[in-house]
């Protein structure tokens, strides 16, 4: 009597199993490379972000650290140049971010429509006349520092006559003889991340007279 014997092949039950397992390992594949790379993307993205707030803070650093806290005289009184609000200030500083270094520019940091803009003008241009105010820099073009920022805040810390001690104030106008701010706060949220950014000493305590040669 002779035995069955079994051919080498598979049975097309065989051959749908390993199909349809095959289906399914390829999918969880797929699946996890798009896992990796969505995560990738997602780093990126962030490394970019915080590229732009490391950007910001180093060109706002270069600015406050070269702040100048002079006095002009001008037939009527003497007038510190520094005015901040929660949404912007202006101020003086030796290095502005535009125009070649050398001499003061006045400065102006300002928040609107979701942008950081900036803008600047010199503190004092030949054959001006005496008297220069904030207004010096209305007309002048504004250049953005950081778009689609969600939402930003300022705050100064300075010398309370009324509390006899150092507070943080939203505001501060040095025209109205507040004193200068010794450090500046940002807080903003940028990209659904909330940053703070401490610029400190950003005036100097003692105020100093304008050089001669700035009036040349």
């Amino acid at each position: 009597m002779q035995k069955e014997t079994k051919t080498g092949g598979f049975t097309l039950v065989e051959i749908i199993v390993v199909i349809a397992l095959t289906s399914i390992i390829m999918v969880m594949i797929f699946q996890a490379l798009n896992r990796v790379k969505t995560t990738e993307a997602k780093f990126e993205r962030q490394r970019d972000d915080e590229k732009d707030i490391y950007l910001l803070f180093m060109r706002l650093t270069n600015l406050f650290k070269n702040t100048s806290s002079f006095e002009v005289f001008n037939n009527r009184e003497y007038s510190v140049y520094f005015r901040g609000a929660h949404k912007g200030m202006v101020f003086l500083s030796r290095v502005p971010l535009i125009s070649p270094y050398g001499g003061v520019y006045f400065v102006e940091i300002r928040f609107e429509k979701k942008v950081i803009l900036y803008r600047e003008k010199p503190f004092r241009g030949k054959g001006e006349g005496d008297f220069i105010s904030f207004d010096e820099l209305a007309g002048e073009t504004f250049y953005p520092l950081l778009e689609n920022v969600e939402n930003i805040q300022f705050q100064y810390y300075l010398w309370d006559k009324g509390v006899g001690d150092f507070v943080w104030k939203k505001e501060v106008n040095a025209f109205e003889k507040d004193p200068l701010p010794l450090k500046v706060w940002f807080h903003l949220v940028y990209e659904g991340k909330v940053y703070n950014l401490l610029f400190p000493k950003v005036i100097k305590d003692k105020n100093e007279q304008i050089p001669a040669e700035l009036f040349r």
